[in-house]
């Protein structure tokens, strides 16, 4: 295992959809799997109402955690540290939807055979995360094969 550049990092970041965003409320930690964009300054995401809700406000730092990888000699990991806040401003939201809407849209966003959207789209909010600290690991195995 060796440390990624911060470059490095970020691109694994900007190439990647799905992370977890880990909250913290006093001693209790939730980590929800989340699709997310960014834009080379701000991670954003799109959300339903649910348990997260009571720990994003709680959150001083948050940590998205995002890995990639091709084969059991070939991953990275990156995570990402800053704080997590709620978007109510327009410019806000739609920088947040700009970005997320750059990445293919989760499966869950499409309809269901019969027309219905497979999800509702009442409730739903951005988040957005500024990052503080953008670190990474990947696998040091250079293989016979290529591989890192």
């Amino acid at each position: 295992m060796e440390p990624m550049t911060e470059e490095e990092a970020r691109a694994t970041l900007k190439a990647s959809r799905l992370g977890v965003l880990s909250l913290a409320d006093g001693g209790k930690a939730y980590a929800v799997p989340l699709f997310y964009g960014f834009d080379d300054e701000t991670v954003w995401f799109q959300c339903h109402p649910g348990l997260k809700d009571q720990y994003e406000d709680s959150t001083e730092t948050a940590c998205l955690t995002v890995i990639h990888m091709e084969s059991e000699n070939v991953w990275e990991s990156v995570h990402v540290f800053g704080p997590v806040e709620r978007c109510t401003l327009n410019t806000d939201i739609e920088a947040a939807q700009a970005a997320l809407f750059r990445i293919p849209f989760p499966p869950a966003k499409g309809n269901y055979p019969h027309g219905l959207p497979k999800r509702d789209d009442r409730g739903i909010y951005y988040l957005k995360l500024r990052p503080e600290a953008v670190e990474g690991v990947k696998s040091a195995f250079r293989g016979a094969h290529g591989e890192d």
